[in-house]
């Protein structure tokens, strides 16, 4: 983390934020079912960062911006793969998804590459993310699958309501 200028913080370990780390593991597992076969791993190794005791922010920035890269290509199917995640994120606009959970997506891959590249944090403020930066990845992560759960589940339903 120092080699490389990263923040080494951790997630906050307060009632309310395990109470939604809890709250997001299980919805992953109860979930799990609606991913598809390419990617059926994901939810479980979502469920195995975020179990542990006070994740890291390069595990968090790493889960989040994988979570967003599903969701987006899951549900972005008129995206050109070409497309970087960011414009990815915002050709969903045309498919009707909200400006919020959008924002929300842009919290994550602005977070994941924040972990994954090393940056000048001399001439930034504040120049680390903190642990309550951490706690708004988590809160976003929650969202952002909660969302897709959703249109998943909506659209499982029109399919079996369609062939009855």
């Amino acid at each position: 983390d120092s080699t490389l200028q990263r923040s080494s913080e951790r997630l906050g370990t307060d009632e309310a934020l395990a109470s939604v780390q809890r709250e997001l593991v299980s919805s992953l597992q109860r979930h799990e079912g609606l991913v598809s076969k390419g990617h059926h791993d994901l939810p479980r190794e979502l469920r195995e960062g975020l179990r542990r005791d006070a994740p890291r922010s390069i595990e968090l920035g790493i889960l989040g911006r994988r979570l967003v890269e599903f969701v987006v290509d899951d549900l972005g199917k008129r995206v050109g793969s070409q497309e970087g995640l960011e414009r990815k994120i915002e050709f969903l606009a045309r498919d009707g998804v909200a400006p919020w959970i959008r924002s929300y997506m842009h919290v994550l891959r602005v977070f994941g590459n924040e972990q994954a590249h090393q940056k000048d944090k001399e001439n930034r403020r504040p120049p680390f993310v903190v642990s309550k930066d951490l706690a708004v990845c988590l809160f976003c992560m929650l969202r952002v699958w909660e969302y897709w759960v959703q249109v998943r589940t909506d659209q499982t339903e029109a399919l079996q309501t369609f062939s009855n």
